[in-house]
């Protein structure tokens, strides 16, 4: 069968506090977890996914228009900030397959139709066994949220002091 052929796949490259973590279904019925950073689950797991699962996937796929979404997400994959990557290989023909993979940041740009494709395969695969965390579980995940916020803070004050700075030699040279 052609469904067999079928590979999607969602990459969540967290920042911070954001999980890190893939999932990869195959359509021959394996799920493959990879969770890498404030996850529940670090690791590889596999598991078998429903086929039914899968053709409701594609589905989604398909309704959404995904292959028409155009490719105009630029990501600096080194800047600080959450990025998703989602793609599908679909087998158009005996041995002929129709790929197409989209990058983007998690953040209000991204069109409904993508956030609902990612929320779709998260409930698929019922990721949240593996992703959710709980603050008592991992007690680490607070630390970051703290070195986190602490950090911006160190940045906003040494910000203002260089506004600050500036503004009095402003002052100076204009008198």
């Amino acid at each position: 069968m052609l469904i067999d052929s079928v590979v999607i796949s969602l990459t969540k490259n967290g920042v911070g506090i954001k999980p890190s973590y893939s999932l990869t279904i195959y359509g021959h019925g394996t799920l493959n977890y990879y969770g890498v950073e404030n996850v529940k689950v670090k690791g590889k797991v596999e598991e078998k996914i429903e086929r039914d699962k899968i053709i409701l996937l594609l589905s989604e796929f398909k309704n959404s228009g995904f292959f028409s979404i155009p490719d105009v997400y630029s990501v600096d994959k080194d800047a600080f900030r959450s990025f998703t990557t989602l793609s599908i290989s679909l087998p158009i023909s005996e041995g002929k397959m129709k790929t197409k993979s989209l990058t983007y940041y998690d953040d209000e740009t991204v069109p409904y139709e993508l956030r609902k494709i990612q929320m779709k395969i998260d409930e698929a695969t019922d990721s949240d066994k593996w992703v959710k965390i709980s603050p008592v579980v991992e007690p680490e995940l607070e630390e970051k949220k703290e070195a986190i916020s602490f950090k911006k803070e160190e940045k906003k004050k040494t910000s203002s002091s260089k506004i600050e700075e500036a503004k009095k030699e402003m002052d100076r040279t204009q008198r």
